[in-house]
This record gives C-alpha cells, structure tokens and sequence, in this order.
C-alpha cells in the first residue's frame, strides 16, 4: 500500500470472530484515520449480490442531480451518518 492508494482490509477474522480480530480492527482504524476509506474483502456478501449493488449504484449516480437530491444527507439527519 501506498499513501496515493486506499488500502485492501481482509475483515475474515472480524466475521470469524478469531484472535485476528484485533488486528483487524486497528487496520480499519488505521485506514479511516489516514484515508477515510478502505477496501474490503473476506466479508462472506455473495458476488452477485455485490455486483448488483455495484450496478444499481451505476444507475443512482447517472440521474439528475435533482432527482438525486431528493434524498440528500440533510433530509436523513443523524441516521444517516
């Protein structure tokens, strides 16, 4: 990993439940003190699932910006944080 790049987290331990998990946790930590984001793998959420996330996201952010407003952060308040 470099400073330009995000990091790749395997979060299997924090599914597990194993010893690795605190090392998990302190790599999440760490990510999200120094990017804000990170990748994640070994979370067990079927691909087909993720690629259709990842293809309804697509569609989300090709909409206008006023449709897209219609559900902006102002009007979720503190649960969508």
């Amino acid at each position: 990993m470099t400073d330009a790049s995000l990091p790749l987290i395997d979060v299997s331990a924090l599914v597990a439940g194993t010893a690795g998990r605190d090392a998990v946790a302190e790599q999440i930590g760490a990510a999200c003190r120094a990017h804000g984001f990170f990748y994640v793998t070994g979370h067990g959420v079927d691909a087909a699932l993720v690629r259709r996330l990842e293809a309804l996201s697509h569609r989300f952010f090709e909409l206008p910006e006023e449709t897209k407003m219609q559900w902006r952060m102002a009007l979720g308040g503190r649960a969508w944080r």
